[in-house]
C-alpha cells in the first residue's frame, strides 16, 4: 500500500471504512454474478441448481453484506499488521 493511500486511510473514520468495504463488495459480487451467470460459465448454474440461482438473484443484499464483512476483516487485518 502506498504511503499516500495509507495516510488517507488513517484519516477516514471506521464507519467510512465499513461503508467503502460494503460498496466495494457489492461491486465485486455484482460483477461475479454477471460474469458467471451470463457470459463465461453458464453451465455452472445447471450444476448448482435453482437454489443457488435464487440466492444470487433474490437475496442480492445478502451477498454484498457477506463480501463486505469479509473485505472489512481483510482490511482490518492489513491495517493491524501495517501492510
Amino acid at each position: 500500500m502506498s504511503n499516500k493511500i495509507r495516510v488517507w486511510w488513517d484519516k477516514i473514520g471506521a464507519g467510512w471504512k465499513w461503508l467503502l468495504s460494503i460498496i466495494g463488495a457489492g461491486i465485486v459480487s455484482y460483477s461475479l454474478n454477471l460474469i458467471f451467470e451470463g457470459k463465461i460459465l453458464p453451465w455452472i448454474w445447471k450444476l448448482l441448481g435453482n437454489f443457488v440461482n435464487l440466492l444470487i438473484i433474490h437475496w442480492m443484499t445478502l451477498v454484498p453484506l457477506l463480501f463486505g464483512m469479509l473485505f472489512a476483516i481483510l482490511i482490518a487485518l492489513l491495517y493491524f499488521f501495517k501492510f
